[in-house]
């Protein structure tokens, strides 16, 4: 047999500490029975895992003969230990801490699928995918939504948890739903597993669509083992995350000047889980400043064009029912012009920086930004370089005034060419008037109108 005494300096070999206990007593004195190994003619440790504590151990070896136990340390070669390809006369154990991840979750990650976001009573499906990152200690979990005559029913998504490093003992992981307070979510890890399966959520059946109980976000860092009748609070190596959001929080982005052309402007992108990965990108513009224009002198009026109207017909009250009058002018469209010279400064912008949450990104680059709702970037603008001039401008700027000459009125009958037809009907005397024209082309009372002084 060899007896092993811990010497109760655990501090220095990894990362436990320990008190004193009677649950602890089992762990500092060890009696183990030593098997012969015919092979090699030593007496080696059996292949069951025995539980130690961090810390060195003094070791005794009893030799027992025809029922007379000896200690055998003066007599025999002392105890070796080999681990890893190295040996020692002294056994000292190191803590490890063990790790969880997340090695599968049900539906896959490459399957898309429906899932729902109810607001204010309306039910809006969006699709998705679960997500579980590079390093397995992140996870994103959705409700997959089943619609059927108008229906939505859920089912639960899974998730697959992976244990390394706990040698003895039952493991057990558990985590609270945050949409009812009540319901756990439990990982068990028989001893000799390393593999545990939990659904994760709850729905409960309701008209139109299911009531859904989502686990909200969940983060560990330890676990719980029970060994030898005695429940122990291990720190894991790493923490683990597991997000059960209703839908995708979204990224929006705001203060990009209308500058920027509607196919530069980045697009809201939807997060997976409390992160999302996106593109912020470096935008570049030109503002341009006129200064107060120098006006030149008017020229001279000239006319532009005449414009003959046969005659126009009017309908007025009359003591005894409707009296129509006629008459008879055409009308002159006249234009003066003058030079208007006027100066312009530019000055380049840029939105060289994003805004997300208090904290600023750089733009021109993928970063990985969490959020936990949805979420607006806000643009940086500032200027890229001195303000500088474009030089002088020169335009003409032109006047319009209308002028006609009536050609007879009053007249109580349309004059007698033919060729005259009806263009347009406006408001020009009251009740009513109607305008007709030949020689010209007008396609609508709005043409008119604008064409009419």
């Amino acid at each position: 047999q060899l007896i092993l005494t811990h010497g109760g300096n655990n501090s220095n070999y990894g990362g436990y500490t320990y008190t004193k206990s009677d649950e602890t007593k089992g762990m500092e004195e060890l009696t183990i029975d030593l098997i012969y190994d015919e092979t090699s003619g030593n007496w080696i440790l059996p292949s069951t895992a025995v539980a130690t504590l961090a810390g060195t151990y003094t070791d005794e070896l009893i030799i027992t003969i025809d029922d007379n136990r000896n200690s055998g340390n003066d007599s025999i070669d002392p105890v070796t230990y080999t681990s890893g390809g190295s040996s020692s006369t002294v056994l000292t154990v190191y803590s490890k801490k063990p790790t969880v991840k997340v090695t599968g979750v049900t539906p896959g990650t490459d399957d898309e699928f429906q899932t729902t976001k109810v607001t204010d009573g309306a039910v809006t499906p969006i699709n998705v995918k679960n997500y579980i990152s590079e390093s397995g200690d992140y996870a994103v979990v959705y409700l997959k939504g089943n619609k059927s005559l108008g229906n939505w029913s859920y089912d639960l998504p899974s998730v697959t948890l992976t244990l390394e490093g706990v040698a003895v003992g039952d493991v057990t992981l558990t985590i609270l739903n945050a949409g009812d307070g009540t319901t756990k979510h439990v990982f068990d890890f028989p001893y000799g597993t390393k593999q545990a399966t939990a659904q994760i959520g709850r729905t409960e059946s309701a008209y139109l669509s299911d009531t859904k109980y989502l686990m909200g976000t969940a983060t560990f860092t330890e676990i719980t083992v029970v060994y030898d009748n005695t429940e122990y609070v291990v720190a894991l190596k790493n923490s683990v995350t597991i997000e059960q959001p209703e839908a995708p929080h979204m990224l929006s982005f705001s203060g990009i000047p209308n500058d920027i052309p509607a196919d530069e402007r980045p697009e809201t992108v939807g997060a997976q889980g409390s992160y999302v990965t996106v593109y912020l990108p470096h935008l570049t513009w030109t503002e341009t400043t006129a200064e107060d224009p120098v006006y030149g002198t008017w020229s001279g009026w000239s006319v532009k064009r005449t414009v003959r109207v046969d005659y126009t017909q009017r309908d007025d009250w009359a003591l005894f029912g409707t009296l129509t009058r006629f008459e008879y002018f055409a009308w002159t469209e006249y234009i003066r012009t003058r030079k208007v010279t006027g100066s312009t400064t530019a000055q380049d912008m840029q939105i060289a920086s994003w805004t997300i949450n208090g904290k600023v990104y750089e733009a021109g680059k993928e970063h990985k930004i969490l959020i936990t709702e949805d979420t607006v970037a806000v643009a940086n603008v500032t200027t890229d370089g001195a303000e500088y001039s474009l030089g002088n401008v020169e335009t003409t700027e032109s006047q319009y005034q209308y002028g006609y000459v009536s050609q007879g009125q009053g007249k109580t009958s349309p004059p007698t060419n033919s060729d005259s037809k009806f263009i347009a009907k406006g408001n020009y005397s009251y009740p009513s008037v109607k305008v007709y024209a030949s020689g010209y082309s007008y396609t609508g009372i709005d043409d008119y109108e604008q064409a009419w002084p």
